[in-house]
């Protein structure tokens, strides 16, 4: 949905916040030589790697050049390899999704590895050319890439950020992994104009919940044609709220399956976010909320589930015989 400013022909975004003013718990390349002297965690020790920090950023922004808000997500992953199955973490396939009018996008990707050599700290970076674009189907793209220089005792950090106008559905947040963790924390922040619910699952306490908001403002520019034809900038200043809520947990074991257990969504600890609504202004609201009938219309016009149904055979015939009506006894 486009949020337009009327006779708009340029729109500047000229403010920008952060979602919380407090520091990000780590920094990119700022190394804790202790980290990479660690034998093993104590917590753990049967762990082939550790998350030694996890934190994603989440914001839905004003794009002036699409004329619409989207949402940027940062992550920023630090782990320490204790054992050469631990590389297979260092293997990053990043899912984007493809609408029929634009697409999801991955920037600023940044991966490096990190151990001591004569007890100083080295390096190695990943290249732009290690950095690959795969088409997996109708509807998603990835961009794929491998941690360089990976050894026994190396500590890694990965960053990259997504871009997508797809607010609807955001990225869930997990916490948990196949390997323990420090800290995982998630931050996101959004106009008050979304009206998002919010479902945290699994069985692991927040070390760290907290909610805010702040006050925003966008700068926009238009320019109209005055007198004489010439050019006259106007500037105008929409304020709005900011939400922003905070989620942080500290020491978390390794999600282990056991016998038995069903499908791991059902019980690793995560949050998400479902769009209910929007309000613009000066526009009506705009609901999201899905009833049966949309859920199964969304399901058969996806290309993971509908467009299967659309080949012949076996699927074919089970789904005809499923969408069949039902002989109801006259007596019932």
């Amino acid at each position: 949905m486009n949020f337009k400013c009327p006779l708009l022909l340029i729109v500047i975004l000229l403010v920008t916040t952060t979602v919380f003013s407090q520091r990000d718990p780590m920094r990119y390349g700022r190394i804790d030589k202790a980290d990479l002297e660690l034998q093993y965690y104590e917590a753990d020790s049967a762990a082939n790697a550790l998350i030694l920090g996890d934190f994603g950023n989440l914001r839905i922004i004003w794009n002036s050049t699409n004329n619409n808000f989207e949402y940027q997500f940062t992550r920023h992953l630090r782990i320490k390899v204790f054992k050469t199955p631990g590389f297979d973490h260092g293997n990053f396939k990043l899912l984007l999704y493809k609408g029929d009018f634009s697409e999801e996008r991955a920037s600023k990707i940044n991966a490096t590895s990190y151990y001591l050599e004569d007890n100083k700290v080295e390096k190695t970076e990943l290249s732009r050319r290690d950095i690959f674009n795969e088409e997996v189907n109708a509807r998603y793209n990835s961009t794929n890439f491998s941690v360089p220089g990976l050894r026994e005792g190396c500590v890694f950090e990965v960053e990259y950020t997504i871009i997508s106008d797809f607010y609807r559905h955001l990225p869930k947040w997990e916490f948990q992994h196949d390997i323990p963790a420090v800290f995982s924390e998630f931050r996101i922040g959004y106009p008050e104009y979304f009206n998002y619910s919010r479902q945290i699952r699994g069985f692991l306490d927040m070390t760290e919940h907290k909610t805010s908001d702040s006050p925003e403002a966008i700068t926009i520019i238009t320019t109209q044609r005055g007198a004489m034809n010439r050019p006259m900038n106007e500037t105008h200043r929409i304020n709005y709220r900011q939400d922003n809520e905070l989620f942080r947990i500290e020491n978390i074991p390794a999600f282990r399956r056991e016998p038995y257990m069903d499908h791991p969504v059902n019980y690793v600890s995560h949050v998400e976010f479902e769009l209910n609504s929007v309000n613009f202004p000066h526009a009506p609201i705009t609901d999201f909320t899905s009833s049966w009938q949309q859920i199964n219309q969304n399901l058969v016009s996806g290309c993971l589930f509908g467009e299967q149904l659309k080949r012949s055979g076996l699927i074919k015939m089970k789904q005809r015989r499923l969408w069949m009506p039902a002989a109801i006894p006259r007596n019932a």
